[in-house]
């Protein structure tokens, strides 16, 4: 019991149980307010009648409205959205909550609209669409009865990556913009507007699958559609549709799997579709002839006629079918004569209960078809002729006037029908039972009360199952339908006059026509499939299967090894016609094995001996080799046989050698055959492909022995180095199976195959070589990331089933998967550790399928709020003295981090100021190669070079090179319109042919790449990969773009060679100079090449990013190699499926001290020979540039500063 024996322990007691409480309240999940008004707004703009009354309440009470839960089961996101308005005035909708609705979540959306109350004038909801945009996962739209839906915005469907089924049901729409055709993720789009319709804008190449709509006509009216080539990808589905009277013109030209016209009330008044694989048809036309030729139908194989009338209802068409790839006709309810028919026509179907000779025309038209193999036939009044291909026939009689044709006049071929029936009292109907038909076993034939009917029932009518001839003036039947078998379900019905006939203690014979058998081909186990063929043997019993019923049966010898070889077969217990009594109904067998199981040859000089152990249960056979050369058989048995041969010329025994056994006995020749006995199975190909969970699947093509011209009845193991798998056979020539392991990348493997089921002669291939080359994952680009951003999204090819289940892990860190498909991955940070600048290794294992790479991409801190990037706090003010940092005429002082330096102006650069932009020089343009050298009036000269084009490995290894090129060289100068004084000299290179002494490099024959070299004689700005760069008067750029590149491996990169001379590369002092720096965020990657010569300085700047697959990705910059008079530099690229696009530049300085004296008098700290130390960021063209040009360089240390970072910098390239 608790006591209160003070009054502030009750108060305590009462702010616990509350507090507890308040927890709880707060703890259920809420809607975010930004959905909730989003509700809102549809449920008053469609009068939707939601009782939405506050956010923890809404998921629960508002039917049509489906949510789920999320962020550890704390919040509420609306997934599914399906409602009906009811009509309810909720008062009017805020206008600015619809500029976007908010449901982040969002799948599905169902909205009609329409419904209209009373005092409230219905917004417009024309913009409706506008508002649905920035809605990631919504995937379905549907919107009904919008009448105000008129032009939708251009802008749809942009901002829903993941649409992919759009449905516009009976709206207003005037135009159909080109944006529902041209978005990627649109498949299925089904537009059914009102009459108001006038345009539809089909973009080109569409990705959409799924087309339908209404073709808008009102009488007396005409409308067309035009679907051209271009305007869709392939699709799988148009679906045309006119409901009212008027005439349409459909021309039908994109490739299309299935073509769906209906017009049941419109006239068709022209038809075309050379896309279309299949046609389904309904409609009206106005020409009494209908024409389906090859010339609008060039690629129809199938077409299927619904209905089919002339306008007026009354005339009779006349229909030629002629298109010449049509296979497929299926005509139902059509009101015209069928004129002509395709040779190649296969299966034909035709229903009517009118005379068939107002059908065809003329009358034995299908007789020209020879092809035709499948007839069906509904409702027919009449027999017509077949020709000898057509091997089934379904067929109904439905009418009394039926007159059963004479087989003198008549050619109907050996078909059999399902089953073939007669209008109960067809008097009318007369003639003997046709002798011409046959029938699918179980079928049956129904000509009961046709009293007019004779003749006898033929014996090919006994594998029916239902026979009904009661009331019928037939006179005989065969003894199958005699036959009372026990068990027997069938019908059989018989007139009275032949049951008068059959006395009551009748059985019917049966017969078996073979007894014996001999088996020359070794089963897959002992047991031996045989089948059986003799008169009235049933309907099938234990262990006795129907191949056909009463004719044909199939039984399984257990063992045909054991002795005696002989068995009794029973086949059912028989009654007597009257019921009374019952016999078993058994039949004897025995058979005769003839056939090797083993093969051994012994060669002894030129003289062959064969072993050959089997089962000859005949008398001793002759022996053949090689089809000509007989074998002395010197030992037989009835299990073993040895005989000896000496061929002239010799056997090769590395070739196929055949073996044949014959005997004479019973006057019948046995013969068997055993080829292929040195090789059964020879590897023609061999194809890897990833799949799931860790496995690769392998297809095989070989060749093997076919025995009895069949498949041959062996097994088969597939064995890749050290793994095994049961194989599958795909197609007599292809084995596949599921290998237990994952593959590596561009590792040569030895694949074998084996023949399993007792072959004990050669049944291991020969071994066969195959390259496994990894198709997925691998990465094209990943774009520039800062230190904040927690979601990245990386694209490259990740496989089209899988990519979901990718692991991700950047420097060590798993990153959450968050969304994709298989060209992207989007994936979230979730530690509470901040991320660190700098350059990061990247690993994505897709279901065990590994990419990877030590420096794919790359962290900046954010930019600060002047627009660098820095890693410390930074303040800066200017000071009023420009000679307190000695910056000269051309910069000013400004405090940085607590320091005092120069910042320069009219494009000086240095640390006091003193490089001035190079007035000019003369570029020499090397015309059998992209290279140039800059020549100065000081009689310095520098120069860079295209050395090679490197693919790498994984782990950086060149795998092939290209060091030798043949170039097309065009030059040619731009004016400025404005300003012919302003002028652009450009020189471009195009690869011709490459050589290379790696010969990997001879696949290289289709890749392109261009080198455009530009000088400008006045101040220009230009872009690269998003960020803009002032070039100055005389700047040098290179411009290169690598398409088409045929990698060794998805999983390799290039990276593109090229070379500077730096001369003598000394100080003052007699230092040897390190001629570049490394960038802020990978100490690895180069980002400035500066060679002083003179007061001169040549200055080489490499951006940290390139263009692949025409997206922006980090590049890393390194150094190839370093001499004492040359350094070469290597830009990385991504693979890429398509183009590589790189971006550095040169600049050329002039210093303005007054002599390399005073240089040498200041402190080795401000030496000018020193690497200026610098950041920029940013490219130059529209496609790759490396240029030479006169830059601005910003300072940001003072020279002490300036000089001890770099040294540290430079310390670390060298260690």
């Amino acid at each position: 019991m608790i006591r209160f024996d003070r009054p502030y322990l009750l108060l305590l007691f009462i702010f616990i149980i509350l507090g507890c409480s308040i927890q709880h309240v707060q703890s259920q999940p809420t809607l975010p307010q930004a959905e909730l008004e989003s509700l809102v707004w549809l449920s008053k703009q469609f009068k939707l009648g939601w009782p939405i009354t506050n956010i923890t309440s809404v998921c629960y009470t508002i039917w049509g409205v489906t949510c789920q839960l999320y962020e550890n089961d704390t919040v509420f996101h609306v997934t599914f959205i399906e409602r009906v308005g009811d009509g309810v005035f909720q008062g009017t909708p805020d206008p600015i909550i619809a500029q976007k609705l908010e449901f982040p979540m969002l799948e599905q959306i169902f909205i009609t609209c329409g419904v209209t109350v009373s005092g409230y004038s219905v917004e417009n909801n024309s913009t409706l669409l506008s508002y649905m945009t920035g809605l990631p996962l919504l995937e379905t739209i549907y919107i009904s009865k919008c009448n105000n839906l008129h032009n939708p915005p251009i802008t749809f469907p942009y901002g829903l990556p993941s649409l992919t089924t759009l449905q516009l049901d009976t709206v207003g729409l005037i135009h159909v913009p080109s944006s529902f055709f041209n978005t990627s993720s649109i498949i299925t789009l089904n537009i059914i507007p009102n009459n108001e319709l006038q345009t539809i804008d089909f973009a080109e190449n569409s990705n959409v699958l799924y087309f339908r709509t209404t073709i808008p006509v009102l009488p007396n009216e005409s409308r067309s559609i035009h679907i051209k080539q271009n305007h869709f990808l392939p699709l799988s589905l148009i679906a045309l549709y006119s409901p009212n009277s008027g005439s349409v013109s459909i021309n039908v030209e994109a490739q299309v799997t299935n073509l769906v016209v209906s017009c049941p009330d419109s006239t068709i008044s022209y038809l075309n579709s050379t896309g279309a694989q299949s046609l389904t048809l309904n409609g009206l036309f106005d020409q009494q002839n209908v024409y389906f030729e090859s010339n609008k139908f060039p690629n129809l194989n199938s077409l299927r006629i619904q209905t089919l009338e002339h306008s007026d209802r009354t005339t009779q068409l006349q229909l030629y079918i002629t298109a010449s790839k049509i296979t497929n006709i299926n005509l139902n309810g059509i009101h015209a004569k069928v004129m002509a028919l395709p040779l190649l026509l296969e299966t034909f179907s035709f229903a009517t209960q009118n005379y068939i000779g107002d059908f065809l025309s003329p009358y034995d038209l299908l007789l020209g078809c020879t092809s035709l193999f499948v007839v069906t036939f509904d409702y027919m009044t009449q027999l017509v002729s077949l020709g000898p291909s057509v091997t089934i026939v379904n067929w109904s009689y439905m009418s009394n006037t039926l007159a059963l044709p004479d087989t003198s006049n008549f050619f109907l071929p050996n078909v059999q029908y399902q089953s073939v029936k007669m209008a109960s009292a067809s008097t009318s109907v007369t003639g003997p039972v046709p002798q011409f038909l046959s029938f699918r076993d179980r079928g049956s034939f129904d000509v009961s009360k046709s009293t007019n009917v004779n003749g006898v029932v033929p014996d090919s009518y006994c594998n029916l199952y239902d026979l009904n001839i009661e009331s019928t003036s037939i006179t005989d039947v065969p003894t199958c339908f005699k036959c009372n078998y026990a068990g027997f379900t069938g019908i059989i019905k018989l007139p009275q006059a032949i049951k008068n006939t059959i006395p009551l203690n009748y059985f019917c014979p049966t017969r078996l026509f073979t007894s014996t058998y001999l088996f020359t081909v070794e089963p897959l186990d002992s047991t031996q499939q045989i089948e059986l063929v003799g008169e009235n043997l049933g309907y099938g019993h234990t262990n006795i299967t129907v191949i056909h019923p009463m004719t044909n049966m199939g039984f399984t010898i257990p063992n045909v090894h054991k002795k005696p070889r002989s068995l009794m077969i029973t086949f059912g217990n028989l009654k007597n016609y009257g019921g009374s009594g019952i016999n078993s109904v058994t039949h004897t067998i025995s058979w005769y094995l003839f056939y090797i199981t083993s093969a051994n040859i012994i060669p002894i000089g030129n003289t062959y001996s064969f072993e050959l152990i089997g089962f000859f249960d005949v008398s001793q056979p002759n022996a053949t080799i090689m089809g000509s050369f007989n074998c002395q058989i010197t030992s037989f048995n009835t299990t073993y046989i040895l005989c000896s041969v000496a061929p002239n010329p010799p056997l090769v025994l590395a070739s196929l050698i055949d073996i044949t056994l014959s005997v004479y006995t019973n006057n019948t020749v046995y013969t068997m055959n055993l080829p292929n006995l040195t090789n059964p199975i020879v590897i023609k190909n061999t194809e890897f492909t990833q799949s799931m969970d860790g496995t690769t699947y392998v297809v095989v093509g070989y060749d093997t022995i076919l025995i009895n011209q069949t498949l041959d009845p062996f097994t088969y193991e597939i064995q890749v180095d050290g793994y095994f798998c049961s194989a599958e056979r795909l197609t007599p020539q292809f084995l596949g199976c599921l290998l237990p392991t994952i593959l590596k990348d561009q590792q040569q493997y030895t694949v074998k195959v084996s023949k399993l089921n007792n072959a004990p002669w050669n049944s291991v291939s020969l071994p066969f070589y195959q390259i496994f080359k990894q198709a997925y994952p691998y990465v094209t680009s990943i774009p520039e990331y800062y230190t904040n951003d927690t979601i990245i999204t990386i694209y490259g090819n990740f496989g089209t089933d899988h990519f979901d289940s990718s692991i991700i892990t950047i420097q060590s860190v798993n990153w959450t998967y968050v969304n994709g498909n298989a060209s992207f991955l989007t994936c979230q940070y979730n530690l509470d550790t901040p991320i660190t600048p700098g350059v990061k290794s990247l690993v994505i294992n897709t279901q065990g399928w590994i990419f990877k790479r030590d420096s794919m991409i790359v962290f900046k801190t954010p930019p600060n709020n002047n627009g660098s990037s820095t890693t410390t706090t930074t303040t800066s003010s200017t000071t009023t003295d420009s000679q307190e940092c000695q910056c000269g005429l051309h910069g000013y002082c400004i405090v940085l981090n607590g320091i005092r330096q120069c910042q320069c102006t009219d494009g000086y650069s240095g640390d006091q100021c003193q490089n001035a932009p190079y007035p000019g020089g003369e570029m020499t343009i090397n015309t059998t190669t992209p290279s140039a050298s800059f020549n100065t009036s000081d009689g310095e000269s520098f120069s860079f070079n295209l050395v090679s084009i490197q693919e790498l490995g994984m782990d950086g290894q060149i795998i092939k090179e290209m060091t030798t090129f043949q170039w097309t060289v065009i030059q040619n100068i731009s004016m400025d319109e404005n300003n012919s004084q302003r002028q652009l000299r450009i020189v471009t290179y195009n690869l011709n042919s490459t050589n290379n002494n790696n010969n990997q490099n001879q696949n290289q024959n289709n890749v392109s790449i261009q080198v455009i070299l530009q000088q400008s004689n006045y101040d220009r700005i230009v872009e690269f990969a998003g960020v803009n760069s002032s070039l100055v008067a005389n700047d040098i750029k290179l411009a290169m773009n690598i398409s088409s590149w045929i990698y060794e491996s998805t999983l390799n990169s290039l990276r593109v060679v090229f070379q500077s001379d730096i001369g003598q590369g000394e100080d003052c002092n007699g230092n040897k100079i390190n001629p570049t720096i490394a960038s802020e965020f990978d100490s690895q990657s180069v980002e400035y090449l500066q060679i002083v010569k003179g007061n001169i300085i040549f200055n080489g700047r490499f951006v940290d990013r390139v263009l692949s697959d025409r997206r922006v990705s980090y590049s890393r910059n390194e150094i190839v190699s370093l001499t004492n008079s040359s350094i070469s530099i290597g830009i990385h690229l991504p693979f890429a499926n398509f183009e590589s696009i790189i971006d550095p530049d040169f600049s050329l300085l002039v210093s303005h001290d007054s002599d390399a004296t005073s240089n040498c008098n200041r402190s080795t700290s401000s030496n000018t020979w020193k690497i200026i130390v610098g950041v920029v960021v940013g490219g130059i063209a529209a496609i790759a540039l490396i240029g030479a040009a006169a830059k601005y360089l910003h300072f940001k240390h003072k020279k002490n500063r300036q000089d001890q970072h770099l040294q540290a910098k430079l310390k670390r390239l060298n260690d």
